[in-house]
């Protein structure tokens, strides 16, 4: 479990912005304002980025009826909590797309890390390392860079060669417990609903493997656990009434952060600091995400909207 994190606790909300008497471990006091007056809030005033994204993305663009094209940069890779929180998001919302490219990788030696990263692939999220060229993209795109072109900094290739290499063993790889359980060739075992399977893709010649990679099935939500699809757009919702508001609220899990607008860019000593790709970066404690958001109109992309959020 993610340090950083608190569990999410459900909030009834009304129509008074303020949300007071939160009922948690520590009857502590919470007030925050809801932009669409229902949602999930944060005991702890920590938002990651992706939960900024989510929750700015699903108020102010989401429309059921659209397919989009989201790509992030991101300076880290996402946590446990925020890699299930986002592929629970592309589990219920089959028309969106997303494409994530990490300039590092965020506790990549402990298992509930890499299993969100395998999470997030398995909900159909395409995640890769930062090159040089996202990051010259990233640059030309999200920086206020006056102009002046992109400097690779020194083994910004190396790292990434060695970044690329653990993510792919991550991404391609079983957890010891996962394949222990899953795999047992007992005729009777009960509880054992998920399919794993594990590939490996070669030439015609046999010599030369090109892909290795472990898959498992997509997770159907019953309705009346996710009625997401079921719910107006999301900019509608104010004219619900405090039953229906009340009966939302227990199964739609948007985050209300803090702070959901996006800023326009990053200034480049940013860039270069947060995003420079070693392998253990001390003293970034400060994520960074970077999108760009796309709508698929007559088969081309159109762009929506594109910025930068930051944990909060």
């Amino acid at each position: 479990m993610c340090s950083k994190y608190k569990y999410l606790t459900q909030i009834h909300t009304s129509h008074d912005p303020q949300v007071s008497d939160l009922r948690s471990s520590n009857r502590q006091q919470l007030h925050v304002t809801l932009g669409t007056d229902l949602g999930w809030v944060y005991p702890d005033p920590t938002c990651h980025a992706e939960l900024c994204f989510l929750s700015w993305f699903f108020n102010n663009v989401l429309s059921h009826d659209k397919h989009y094209l989201v790509t992030w940069y991101i300076s880290w890779s996402p946590c446990c909590e925020c890699a299930e929180q986002v592929a629970d998001f592309l589990a219920r919302h089959k028309n969106v797309r997303l494409t994530i490219f990490a300039a590092r990788l965020y506790y990549f030696w402990e298992s509930e890390y890499r299993q969100g990263l395998r999470r997030l692939c398995w909900e159909g999220a395409q995640v890769d390392v930062m090159s040089f060229q996202e990051f010259q993209s990233c640059w030309g795109e999200f920086v206020y860079n006056q102009g002046m072109r992109f400097k690779p900094w020194k083994k910004l290739t190396t790292n990434f060669q060695i970044l690329n290499s653990m993510l792919g063993d991550i991404l391609r790889t079983l957890e010891k417990h996962t394949f222990t359980y899953n795999f047992i060739n007992d005729p009777l075992v009960p509880g054992r609903h998920q399919t794993y399977l594990c590939y490996k893709v070669d030439l015609l010649d046999g010599d030369t493997c090109v892909r290795l990679g472990c898959l498992r099935n997509q997770v159907t939500f019953p309705a009346q656990l996710h009625p997401v699809s079921a719910l107006p757009s999301p900019g509608t919702v104010s004219g619900l009434g405090q039953d229906q508001l009340s009966s939302d609220t227990g199964v739609l899990r948007t985050v209300a952060c803090a702070r959901p607008n996006p800023m326009k860019g990053l200034y480049r000593g940013t860039f270069y600091f947060h995003f420079r790709n070693l392998r253990y970066a001390s003293g970034r404690n400060t994520a960074f995400l970077c999108y760009r958001v796309e709508a698929v109109e007559h088969r081309s992309p159109v762009l929506v909207d594109r910025g930068v959020f930051k944990n909060q």
